[in-house]
Order: C-alpha cells, then structure tokens, then sequence
C-alpha cells in the first residue's frame, strides 16, 4: 500500500500476562507465536518499518522480527506505546501501535486505519467498536509524544485518559472479530 502519510507499526508484546498466566505474544496458535498475527498484518498491510516492544527478547527473535526494549516495563499499556513513540521519533512518522493478543488481526483492519490517518494527520485515530474505542489498535502521530509523555510523568498509565486534551479522530467498525483477544 503506498501512501505520502508515513505510519510504521509496533506490537507490544511487554505486558504481564498476569490475567492468563503465561505469556501471550510467545504462545503458541496455528504454528507460529501469537504474536506474528498483528506482525504479519502490518506487513500485509504494506507497513514496512515493524517492531516488537518489550517482551523475552531472547524468545522473540526466533520472529525474525526486530524486538526493542521496553524504556518503561511493568508500566501499562501507555509505557508500551511511548517506547513504540521513541524508538520511531527519528522517522517522524505516526506509529500503529498494536497489542500481541489480536488473534483475528488482518490486513484490511490496519489499511482503514492507515487510510484515517492519512485523513486525519495530526490526531490519534482510533478504531470504536460497539461504542468503545479500540486503544490497542490505533495509529499515534509523532505530536502526540510530548502530550503523552506529561500524562505519564503526571503518574497516568491508560491510554484513553492520557489523550485527554490532545485530537483523537474514532471511526465506527461494524463487527468485532478483529478485537478478540485471549482475555
């Protein structure tokens, strides 16, 4: 997919997995870890710059694909995407950032949301799902950073209150299969 609006892509895969027990990005579905699902989507998807934040380095380099440290672990979901932020500041360009547990992850979802943010530049789009916005499947401008990185400095960790005054653009998705996850 070409397009004059850069975006790369990160999956996180630094989380606890306290709720299942074992590591989510490093389990074993269809063959392969978790965690080639939404990292095969963004290559699908025409997203060529990919990385894996967080996680057992060690394990996730049998991906093939490029693991970067967590700069924040055990710190949330909103630590994951500033280090995806970070790692990616040189590029200026906006990140998707997804979670490893996007088991139905698929192509098609991530070019509409490259699509939206193409439409809307300089805002984190996200997708809504049955009236909730989808947080761990959203596409982050490199303006973002700043406002983000107070949020967390002021002690906040969830994503959908560390946009609170920076332009955040939802757009409705009918069905819900791209969102299931292991949870």
């Amino acid at each position: 997919m070409e397009n004059d609006h850069r975006v790369s892509g990160a999956v996180l895969a630094g989380g606890e997995s306290l709720r299942m027990g074992v590591d989510k990005a490093t389990m074993l579905v269809d063959g392969g870890f978790l965690i080639e699902k939404p990292l095969k989507a963004l290559e699908a998807a025409g997203v060529e710059s990919r990385a894996i934040i967080g996680g057992s380095s060690e394990v996730l380099k049998k991906t093939g694909s490029l693991v970067v440290p967590d700069r924040w672990p055990q710190q949330g979901p909103l630590g994951g995407i500033l280090s995806a932020l970070h790692f990616f500041k040189e590029q200026k360009c906006s990140v998707i950032v997804l979670a490893c547990d996007l088991v139905l992850a698929n192509e098609n979802e991530i070019a509409r949301l490259i699509q939206q943010a193409e439409l809307f530049p300089h805002t984190v789009v996200v997708p809504e799902v049955q009236e909730r916005r989808q947080w761990m499947h959203a596409c982050w401008p490199p303006e973002a950073l700043p406002h983000l990185e107070k949020a967390f400095s002021d002690g906040e960790r969830a994503p959908f209150r560390a946009v609170h005054g920076f332009p955040v653009t939802s757009f409705k998705r009918d069905g819900n299969d791209f969102y299931k996850d292991l949870d």
